[in-house]
Parts: C-alpha cells; sequence; structure tokens
C-alpha cells in the first residue's frame, strides 16, 4: 500500500498556543511530517499530535516551564505513566507511553539526544490491561450529566453530546466530521465515517437516532449547511481539545468525571441492553475489526461489582 495523501504540514491542533519551547515545536513538526511521508493514516498522524499536546501539558505544568523532549530524564516519563493511570483507561495510558518512546527514539535517531536517555523514557512500564469491563455510568450520573446539558447547553454543544452518546463514534471522528457526511431526514438519519480518519482505515456508516437527530437538526439550523467540518468554533473546526472542554464544562457541573471515550462505553452497554447482547452489530458501529475486542462489554462492571458488594448480609 503506497502513502496516504492528504497534506498535514499544519496539524490541526495549533501549535500557535504550544506549552513548548520553540526548539521543541519544530521538532514535533518535523516528526509528524515524517510519519506522513512514511505512510502512517492521518488518524495516527492526528492522534500521535494529540499525545504530544497530553504530555507538553503535563511536563511544562509538572516543572513550571515550556515542554522540551531533550530534556525530560525516565524519571519523568514514569511519573506521567503514574499520572496518567489516575484519569484514564489503561489502554489510554499505553498508548501515551508508545507514542513517547518512538518520538524519543526518533529523536535519538537523527542525533538530538543521547540514545541512552531515549531508552530510559521508553522504559516507563506499560499499565496492565483491566480484566473487568470499561466503566460507563450509572443511571443516576448521567441524568445528572445531561441535565446539565439541557440547562446550560446551546445548540451545538448539546448536539456534540448527543452526538457522542447516541452513536458511540471516537473523539476524533466527531471532529473529523463533515456536513457532507451527515443525511438526515424526519423518520431517520445516518452518518459516514470515512476511512482517512477512521480507526483501522475502515470506513463505516452508522445510523442516527431520534434523540441524536433532533440536537443536530437544531444545531444546523443555525450553523447552516455550508460545506466544511461539522462543528464549528469561533475560529473555525473545533477540534478533538475543543469537543473534550465541550464535555468537560458540563461533566464538571455535575460533579462527574467524565471523557468523551466514557460516553462510547455509556452507548455501548445501553446498545446492548436494548438489543439483548448483539455484539455483532455494535462491533460494525463502533467499528471494531476483531469481535473479541467488542467481547469487553461482556465483562463485569466495576460498578456492578460494587452494586454487588454494596448489597451483602451477613
Amino acid at each position: 500500500m503506497g502513502p496516504k495523501t492528504g497534506r498535514i504540514t499544519q496539524p490541526a491542533a495549533p501549535i500557535s498556543a504550544s506549552p513548548a519551547t520553540p526548539a521543541e515545536e519544530t521538532r514535533i513538526r518535523r516528526f509528524l511530517e515524517g510519519l506522513q511521508a512514511r505512510g502512517r493514516s492521518p488518524a495516527t498522524i492526528t492522534s500521535y499530535q494529540c499525545e504530544w499536546r497530553k504530555v507538553a501539558c503535563w511536563s511544562r505544568d509538572l516543572n513550571g516551564e515550556p515542554f522540551d523532549l531533550t530534556r525530560m530524564v525516565g524519571r519523568e516519563a514514569v511519573e506521567l505513566r503514574n499520572h496518567g493511570v489516575r484519569y484514564y483507561a489503561p489502554a489510554s495510558v499505553n498508548h501515551c507511553l508508545a507514542f513517547l518512546a518512538d518520538y524519543a527514539r526518533w529523536a535519538a535517531s537523527g542525533g538530538e539526544m543521547p540514545p541512552s536517555q531515549a531508552e530510559e523514557l521508553a522504559k516507563a512500564p506499560r499499565v496492565r490491561k483491566q480484566a473487568l469491563a470499561p466503566r460507563g455510568l450509572s443511571r443516576q450520573e448521567l441524568r445528572r450529566f445531561l441535565r446539565e446539558v439541557d440547562l446550560r447547553a446551546g445548540v451545538r454543544d448539546r448536539a456534540i453530546v448527543y452526538l457522542l452518546l447516541h452513536s458511540g463514534l471516537r473523539l476524533g471522528e466527531v471532529a473529523r466530521l463533515e456536513i457532507d457526511d451527515l443525511t438526515l431526514s424526519e423518520r431517520k438519519g445516518s452518518l459516514r465515517v470515512r476511512s482517512e480518519w477512521a480507526k483501522g482505515d475502515k470506513e463505516r456508516t452508522i445510523p442516527v437516532s431520534l434523540a441524536a437527530r433532533g440536537a443536530l437538526a437544531s444545531y444546523l439550523s443555525v450553523r447552516g449547511h455550508a460545506p466544511g467540518r461539522l462543528f464549528l468554533g469561533q475560529r473555525g473546526p473545533l477540534g478533538s481539545n475543543g469537543i473534550a472542554r465541550v464535555i468537560g464544562k458540563y461533566a464538571g457541573a455535575a460533579g462527574i468525571p467524565l471523557s468523551p471515550h466514557r460516553l462510547r462505553h455509556c452507548f455501548s452497554y445501553r446498545y446492548l441492553e436494548h438489543t439483548v447482547n448483539d455484539f455483532v452489530g455494535l462491533a460494525a458501529i463502533l467499528g471494531h475489526s476483531n469481535l473479541n475486542t467488542t467481547m469487553i462489554y461482556a465483562r463485569k462492571r466495576p460498578e456492578d461489582l460494587e452494586a454487588a458488594v454494596e448489597g451483602l448480609e451477613f
């Protein structure tokens, strides 16, 4: 397979508001451009860009100075890992650590840092994947969250929340939806997730529920139907970070730790309840190429065990 087309000389998330040094900004641009030249998918490139921003912001806040990869030491990679496990799923933490290892080894190969330093960064221990199913939201938590959305959100934010909750889309997929990917009518709706940004380069079309159609129709009555990205901010297309901030705004008001990916889990559990465990259909909607990936939702959830223990009597 030949290299993918499409330029990323200007990454989606603006580096102008960077938490890093000018030299580091140049370094990450060259790294991303190198990935593109080697034929890596736009989804992978954007994902690595997001991981870089997470690491850079964390390092800046920890050390009180702009991030520079060449000044990062192995102890900090371990601290990054330990910080991540408190807020993110094991797979998310491991993905960030994998990015850091690739990035450091690339920098070392170009003589920008000693190979020994790069290997120290790459040696941060990975997080063991959980044996339990991913945590969703309890019905009470979900009601509190949606109440904040319904009371406070404008039509755009409400459309984002309802689309994530009712579709199972990944954060990056929502950020890259274009107006032409959406088909709505009073009786049905669908949206296309293009292969250019779908995980595994697997294009799919998924249905849009009644609740999500209503929220999207209200938003489109304000946005209009001009071509381009579906969700817009004051300065142009709303990227992954902007959409995550939308979710965090209302989740924070509801007192709930909530990420966009956790809404994907909520959708998955509700779908299985509604369809009596149709894992094949769920895999098609979520874009899983391996049914075993979808089967994580068959495991016991942490909240299931908590409820079981809470009700014990002796």
